[in-house]
Formats: C-alpha cells, structure tokens, sequence
C-alpha cells in the first residue's frame, strides 16, 4: 500500500514536471497575470461601460411618434388596408366649408319696416326738388330699395302710403319669422308674404313692394345661429365615409430621415407597430461592433506607441476619454432634438483628439478618432455626413495640438474645428439642400458650436488630469517655465549660481533634444529644476561661492562627497512637496545616475596613502537615466560645468572635454537602462561641442584708452613722416 502511493506521489510529481516543461503551466500563470493587470481590468470596464451608454439606446423598445424624425426604413410586413386620417379629415373640412351658415331673424327688422314708411310720408309731403326730400329718398336707397320700388312708393296718391303701411303691420303680425334663414328660406318668407298681402286685399301692383320692404328688412337684421349651423353641417358629415389606404407587404411605410406624420401612425398602430421591441440580435451585432474597435485600437496602440500601452497611468486616461466621447455623443443624441443636431458630434471627437494630444501622444489621435467616431456612427444611428464632420473636426483639432510650446495651441484648435467644420457643413448643404433657414442654422450655429465647446471643455478639463494623474503636459511645462515660480525665485535669490548654471543648461539641452528630435520642451524644463536640492545647502556648490575658502575644505572627503550628493535626493523631496509632474521627479533623481564624485573620491585616496577606499561611499545615490531626456540633462549639465571651470576654453579643448565627459559615461555604463543608441550619443556630443563652443569662443582683447591714444599718435607720426619724406624726394 506505501509503494502505490509512493508511487502515485511520483506519478503526480512527474506529470506536474510535464506540464511545466511543456508550458502548460506558464499558460495559466499568464492568463492569470493577464487577468490582474490592471490595464485589462480598465480595458474590460471601459468596454462594459462604452457598451452600456451607447447601446441604451437600443434597450427596452421604442414607441414611435408623430412628427419625430425615423431613424431607419420602416416596412411593412403584409397587407393592410387603414384609414387615412389626415385624407379623411381634409375632405371633411371641405365640406364643412361648403356649408352654409343658418341665420335667424333679429325681431328689431320691424323698426326698419317702420322707418322705410316714415321716410316715405316724410319726403311724400315734400316738393319734388326739396333738399330734405332727396335726403329721405336717399335713406330708402341706403335701405335697400331698387330704383323703380322707390319711384312707385313715391307716385302713390295721397292715403294709398297710410293704407300701405295698415296692411304691411297687418302682414307682419301675422308672418312667422321663427325660422332659421338660408337663401331657400328667403325665398320661401317672400312668397308666403305675397300671399298674405293677397289675401288682406293689397293691390296686385303694390305686392311686390311690400315684400322688397320687408326682406330687405329681414336681410339687414339677420343674425348667425351658431347652434342651427353646426347642427347642418354635423348633417352633412352624416353620409361621409373615411378616406381608406391600402399597403402593400414590402411597401416603405416611412423612409430613413423622413418625419413621421399622423397617417403614418395610424398605419402603424394597425399593423401593431406603433412600438418596437428590443431587436437582441441587433444589440449583439452592435456589441462585437464596439469590440472590433477596441481591438483595432489597443493592437495600433500597443504597436504605434508602446510607452502608453505600458504605462498604466496613461492607459487609464485613455480610457477615461473614450468613455466620456462615447458618453458625451449618446447625450447629444438623446437631448438634441433640432434637425441638422448630429453635426455636433464634431464636438467629442475634438475634445477627444485635443486631449489625447496634450495628456498622451499626438499619434495616437490619429488612429483612434476614425475608428471612434465610425463605431459611434454606426452605433447610433447616425448620417454618413455627421461622420465626416466628426473626422474633419478630429484632423483639424489634432493639427493644432501637436505644437507643445505654443500657449494658444487650444484656442487655435478650437477656431480651426470651427472653421473647418462650418466649411465641411457648407459643402454638405450644397449637395443635399433643405432650405436657407435650416442651412444657416448648421453652419453658423452647429458647426462654430464644435470648436466653440472643444476650447471650453479641454481648457477646463486639462487642469483637472494634470493634478489627478500629476501628468506632465505642454501647458504644464510652460507654466513650471515662468520666473515667477516659487522654486526659481527661491533659487535665484539663496542660489543664484545655480539659477544660470541651470538656465544655461537648459538652453544647451533644448538644442541638443531638437537635434535628437525627443521631448525638447520637457528637457528644458527639467533642467530648470534639476537642481533645485541645491537650495537647501547653496554655499557647499562651488557655482554660488565667491572666491575664497571653501567650507568642504574643513570636513573629511566622504562627509564633503554626502553632501555634494544629498542635493539629489534633496531635490526629489522638494519636488514630491510642490508636486512637480513624475517626468520631471525622474530626471531629477537621474540627472547623476551612479557617477562618481571624483575630486572628493581622489582627494581620499590621496588621505588613505595607499589604504583602501571603496567607490560606493562616493557615487551618487542613482538610479541611472531611464529615458533619453535624462541622458541629454546628464551629459549637457556635466559638460556646461566642466567647460566652465577652464580658465581659457578653446573649440579643441572644448571637444577635447566633451569625448572625454561622453566615453566616460560610457565606459561607467551609465546608459545601459536607457534606450539611447550609439547614434544618438554621438549626435548628442557633436550638438554639444558645436553649441559650446559657439557660446564659450576666444574675444579678442580691446586696447584700454590710454593705449589707443598712444597708438593714434604713433600712426600720425608715421604718416607725417611719410609726407615730409616724400616731399624731400621732390
């Protein structure tokens, strides 16, 4: 029973040497590295999260309604016949319209009857070519009455008016005028007046005026009757059958772009369309959409620009700003409701692009806005026209970006975003035209409002990652450049050697990291304040020494060599208190790597007479440059310091100097954690020599005064004696 599990043990022990020989082992153990990073973590939570904002959208069916915008073609899938409510309620109201309204008789047209008869008395007792009695026959005009019923009126004999008027009042008592009046009534009240005036016995030849009298009377009196008038036309609607429609299986209901009207719901509510359910299958395709540009971008990302695919810190700001792209684009969708509104869009891929090219790389701008915005296109449901207003805005954001020491860099990005996209805007309208009204509203409002929100955010947003990450930026650095800055002004007055030596250095290495074609804002910078620990103990340097005696002449060379160094790790704590950006930090604390002090290390060797003396006690604490920057600002500051320190510094021995600073650090393999390359060393040291030496070249001496006065009165003499020689020849 031992030897079985003894042998079980070796078996298990074997396969398990198996397994790690065939790299079964080293499979898992990095899957599961992979998995802890933190880069994937951040890639998958900003996948989710992409995913969640921009398909939202999608999710949970959409209820269509009149006069909105539709955002695909939509279909029918069989046959139908439905009413056309717009068609059926047009042709209802041309009806309606056709009606006419009903009217009844205001009780008042008796007083006009009794007025005609006045003036027809009045003016009957008057001479034919009396004034007043052209004025009452004027009145029986304005009344109504023709031209020959006025002359017959007036031809009457002297009681026939009286008698008129007896059997009028007679006809009007016994007239029913309770009814409502159209034309046909009118009509119908005039014959029924004919006959009344028969049968009180009127004279065939004066029945004709007592029905002009009255009518008249009853047209200047009539008064609409709102209640009769509905009440016919509700009659004429009675027999009117709706307007039907029939649609086709196949037949586009409404197309892509188009504005959803009344007709068109009803058809849809028919066909129970009126609300579309969530299509999953779409939501998948979208999903992997979204996942093949995210793997499109980390594979450029990880080959283009490796430093930021390692870094997390910057990986992560990556992230944060594709989110808030994706975020910032599905807002304006939801909430912008003006036709022409997707040109916006323009908006978070500047911001996006200006961003990247500030906080990352500028390149990297370049290959993840098209795909971005695509994915955001696509996904949304946007035009092929908002598309290209979004890439425009990203090229013309990024081509202002990429200028690091340019202060406006963000305003003139924001204005060329503008510009460009109203002009991109303008293009478009003229190939698809709408009208002027909404043209003017696309380019001059839609498309300046792209830059106009770009410049804001970035500039209000660009502050906020520098300090949450302490990333180092262009705006940054030249804020960290201005001499009124806390550590400078600190410097120039306790350390004012240091202050220029710095400053110098700085110039040096900005002409050196422009011919090596690195970060040359950043590199000057840094030199600004590479020496900042040097506040702390300014009079041990020998830069803001006056001539005379040095204080490290009084303490043994190890102490005097832990002085000299302790400015770098002075320098690191000064900058972690004031929060200066990590790149700058590094270079600080790698400005030295692991040189050796060597004046203080021989000066112990000479101590020792003979004795051992370890090189550890006097190197610098390191670590060694980890970027070509901090290689440029190792060897410009040990180069500006050593030229300086010769009394009469000539091209040769300035050249001299620098091969032998450069093959020292060399030799001392101080840049073996740094990706410089021979190349760029040797480029490095040519700059240098040729700077140096241009700003370290021989003058010539200039005589004092009294030595040029001496010197003119010696050429004058010569020059006199020249002529009198001359003129002795003669």
């Amino acid at each position: 029973m031992v030897k079985t599990d003894g042998k079980r043990k070796r078996n298990k022990s074997e396969a398990a040497k198996k397994k790690a020989d065939t790299g079964e082992t080293g499979s898992l153990d990095r899957l599961m590295n992979i998995v802890a990073d933190k880069r994937f973590i951040a890639t998958v939570l900003l996948y989710i999260s992409v995913c969640a904002v921009l398909l939202i959208t999608h999710i949970g069916g959409v209820t269509y309604r009149a006069d909105t915008i539709a955002d695909y073609d939509i279909v029918s899938p069989r046959n139908i016949q439905y009413e056309d409510t717009s068609a059926t309620s047009a042709m209802k109201k041309r009806i309606t319209d056709n009606v006419s309204a009903a009217y009844k008789i205001d009780p008042a047209f008796k007083q006009d009857v009794e007025a005609v008869f006045k003036n027809i008395l009045e003016a009957d007792s008057l001479a034919p070519g009396d004034v007043t009695r052209k004025y009452y026959i004027g009145k029986l005009r304005e009344f109504g009455l023709s031209e020959e019923m006025i002359i017959l009126l007036y031809s009457l004999e002297k009681d026939q008016p009286v008698q008129l008027r007896l059997q009028t009042y007679t006809i009007l008592k016994r007239l029913d005028t309770n009814v409502v009046i159209d034309d046909n009534e009118l009509e119908n009240i005039g014959t029924k007046i004919e006959e009344l005036a028969r049968e009180e016995g009127v004279s065939t030849g004066l029945v004709p005026a007592i029905r002009e009298i009255i009518l008249s009377a009853i047209k200047k009196n009539l008064v609409e009757d709102p209640e009769a008038t509905l009440a016919r036309k509700s009659k004429a609607l009675e027999d009117v059958m709706p307007v039907m429609k029939t649609l086709r299986k196949g037949e586009i209901i409404v197309r892509k772009g188009d504005r959803i009207l009344p007709h068109h719901i009803k058809a849809l509510k028919t066909l129970g369309m009126l609300s579309r359910s969530t299509s999953w299958m779409k939501i998948v395709g979208f999903a992997f959409l979204i996942g093949f540009g995210f793997l499109v971008i980390g594979l450029c990302m990880r080959t283009i620009t490796p430093d930021i695919y390692g870094d997390e810190k910057r990986f992560i700001i990556f992230c944060i700003l594709m989110f808030f792209t994706a975020a910032t684009s599905v807002v304006i969708c939801s909430f912008a409701t003006f036709q022409g509104a997707g040109y916006l869009q323009g908006a978070p891929i500047a911001i996006f692009t200006i961003l990247v090219c500030v906080l990352l790389r500028p390149v990297l701008s370049l290959v993840a806005v098209p795909v971005l915005a695509l994915v955001i296109t696509l996904t949304l449901n946007l035009q092929l026209e908002h598309f290209l207003v979004a890439l425009i805005a990203g090229l013309a954001a990024h081509f202002y970006s990429i200028k690091p020491q340019d202060k406006d860099s963000m305003l003139k990005a924001g204005a060329a975003v503008s510009l460009s996209n109203m002009a991109a805007i303008f293009i478009l309208t003229l190939i698809k035209f709408t009208t002027w009204q909404q043209a003017v509203l696309d380019i001059f409002v839609f498309g300046a409002l792209n830059g106009i929100v770009a410049f804001v955010v970035s500039t209000g947003s660009l502050p906020a990652f520098e300090r949450l990450f302490n990333i180092t930026t262009s705006h940054r650095l030249l804020e960290l450049s201005n001499p009124e800055e806390p550590f400078l002004k600190q410097m120039l007055i306790n350390a004012p050697g240091t202050y220029y030596h710095s400053f110098f250095v700085g110039n040096l290495a900005e002409n050196v990291a422009e011919t090596l074609g690195v970060n040359a804002l950043l590199v000057r910078i840094a030199c600004y304040y590479h020496d900042i620990g040097k506040i702390k103990r300014p009079y041990f340097f020998a830069e803001n020494r006056m001539e005379g005696h040095s204080q490290l002449d009084e303490i043994s060379p190890t102490l005097s060599a832990l002085v000299i160094s302790s400015h770098v790790k002075d320098g690191v704590e000064m900058a972690l208190d004031y929060n200066l950006p990590d790149e700058i930090r590094d270079i600080i604390q790698q400005h030295h790597g692991t040189t050796k002090i060597s004046y203080f290390h021989n000066k112990a060797v000479a101590a020792a007479d003979g004795g051992d003396v370890p090189e550890e006690s006097f190197r610098y604490p390191g670590p060694k440059p980890q970027t070509v920057e901090a290689a440029i600002v190792m060897l410009a500051d040990s180069c500006e310091a050593a030229i300086r320190s010769i009394n009469k510094p000539t091209p040769k021995l300035i050249e001299t100097t620098v091969n032998s600073i450069v093959e020292d650090r060399l030799f001392d393999r101080q840049f073996d954690e740094c990706n410089i390359t021979l190349k760029q060393i040797d480029t490095l040291r040519l700059t240098l020599t040729k700077t140096l030496a241009n700003v370290y070249h021989s003058r010539m001496e200039y005589p004092d005064l009294e030595d040029f006065k001496d010197q003119r009165k010696k050429e004058q003499a010569k020059t006199t004696a020249k002529v009198q020689a001359a003129n002795g020849k003669r």
